[in-house]
């Protein structure tokens, strides 16, 4: 099943993507994007770029809607329950596979209610620290974080979300 699934989709990825050699019925009309994280996050610099990319090949206008929160759960479920035309793509990260095991009850089924068409990248995470930290290596950070629990602090996307440090993982 899963299998198949993979050839479907890299079908029609081939398809979406190939040039198009004859008179097209598909896309006659805008296409959305929905995107279910915010602005400025990776997920939003790579789909603007790609919405452009495509508008400019389809030669259709193709709008980008943010539907940000919950980890991605508010725009997955816009994305779940939008007609199922092909005029509707939902562009994800990491957020998509990690809220199963978050959630009790997803409003969608992550294995039945999409298709995946592409994957379009891959984004590095650093682990930075002021230039002005007294911490230059990651043995420091941690052995600081041990030695003054809960004193150090940081930034994430929230809970699921590929910055996420849950209580079980932090340093002893």
């Amino acid at each position: 099943m899963l299998r198949r699934r993979s050839l479907a989709a890299l079908m029609v990825a081939c398809a979406t993507f190939a040039p198009v050699t004859h008179a097209a019925e598909w896309p006659e009309r805008t296409v959305t994007f929905i995107q279910p994280y915010g602005p400025g996050t990776a997920t939003d610099a790579s789909s603007r770029y790609i919405a452009q990319q495509i508008s400019e090949k389809w030669k259709v206008p193709l709008v980008m809607e943010h539907r940000a929160g919950a980890n991605g759960l508010i725009g997955t479920e816009a994305a779940a329950r939008a007609a199922p035309d092909g005029y509707t793509f939902m562009i994800t990260s990491t957020g998509y596979f990690t809220n199963e095991a978050m959630v009790a009850q997803l409003p969608y089924d992550p294995l039945k209610s999409f298709v995946p068409v592409a994957k379009v990248g891959a984004v590095q995470l650093l682990l930075v620290v002021p230039a002005t930290s007294p911490y230059k290596s990651v043995k420091e950070l941690v052995d600081a974080a041990r030695a003054t629990p809960g004193k150090l602090t940081y930034a994430s996307g929230g809970n699921g979300s590929s910055q996420h440090w849950p209580a079980r993982c932090s340093p002893r």
